[in-house]
């Protein structure tokens, strides 16, 4: 239903399907003619016929016939690769099976392909144009009268959408008399009514499925709430930091320990000396003090090489 001039007119569409005069008999050409005299007694309101031209497009109907033939041409495959299993097997009757199928799909597919090429040639040829007729139908809301006073906007369209359909309904039975069949267009089929209305000149360029898709036809976009928007950018930002962080301190730490370990090989001699004295003291009472004290020397002049290994300075027993 359409909704004009500030919610007090509403419009709908009724598409009927025409009937080809010329091949009838005089018969039917004058119940016809009666039929339609008829329809337009039975009028109560005013209507609006209204005739659009369209050039055939037929884009779709060829993406989804190509998928069909594919798939079909799979099903081909499959049954001569069938058939080459029943004869290397020897399986005379599953051959033959196969390939009665297989000539009879391949027949068709064949006929498929001759049909889509055909469509193709009629798809590019602009000069091919189909006719569609519509009758306009309208109810005003001061129709509603004095009762409109007791309901709310709410119940008032609805009242009137059960009226105007009504009409519609109505119309549609008087059609029948002259083999006219007709039925109410949908939201979809009524953008697709005026869109080629209103864009006459661009229909060759512009897709109305794609363009519905693609919401060209709003008037503005929608968004996440900014401030979901922003905690989720915080909780990204947490996240490469948090990580970012955790990286540098365990660097920061590896270096640590190999400063320790550094610190440790620079001094490992006196830490060396320093524990053997403290070993010597220990067992200081056991020691003559001679022995102690050449103990400690020797400890002062002793010396460690690169494996670690303890060289004493040798001494000139004399010398003692």
């Amino acid at each position: 239903m359409i909704i004009r001039k500030e919610r007090k007119e509403f419009i709908m569409v009724l598409l009927c399907n025409g009937v080809n005069f010329d091949l009838r008999s005089e018969r039917e050409k004058l119940a016809i003619e009666e039929g339609f005299l008829q329809f337009l007694n039975t009028l109560k309101n005013p209507v609006q016929l209204y005739v659009q031209t369209r050039s055939l497009n037929f884009t779709d109907i060829i993406k989804d016939y190509k998928e069909r033939t594919e798939t079909f041409k799979k099903e081909i495959d499959d049954l001569a690769e069938k058939m080459k299993k029943a004869l290397a097997t020897s399986q005379d009757e599953k051959y033959k099976k196969y390939e009665y199928l297989y000539n009879n799909k391949r027949r068709l597919w064949e006929y498929a392909q001759d049909t889509l090429v055909y469509t193709e040639r009629l798809n590019r040829n602009r000069n091919v144009l189909e006719q569609k007729t519509f009758i306009v139908v309208s109810y005003f809301a001061e129709e509603l009268g004095q009762r409109a006073e007791n309901y709310t906007q709410e119940e008032k369209e609805s009242i009137i959408f059960s009226e105007l359909f009504t009409r519609c309904n109505n119309i549609s039975n008087a059609l029948r008399g002259s083999s006219i069949s007709s039925r109410v267009l949908n939201s979809e089929e009524l953008v697709e009514l005026l869109f080629n209305a209103f864009n006459r000149d661009e229909l060759e360029n512009i897709n109305l499925k794609n363009y519905l898709e693609n919401e060209a036809d709003k008037l503005y976009t929608t968004s996440q709430d900014v401030l979901n928007k922003r905690k989720r950018m915080l909780q990204e930002e947490i996240n490469i930091q948090g990580i970012e962080l955790a990286t540098q301190s365990i660097t920061k730490a590896d270096k640590k320990r190999k400063k320790e370990i550094e610190e440790l090989e620079k001094n490992k001699k006196e830490k060396i000396k320093e524990k053997a004295k403290v070993t010597l003291e220990q067992y200081k009472s056991s020691f003559e003090e001679n022995l102690y004290k050449d103990a400690q020397n020797i400890i002062d002049e002793a010396e460690l090489d690169d494996e670690r290994k303890i060289k004493t300075i040798k001494r000139d027993k004399r010398g003692r």
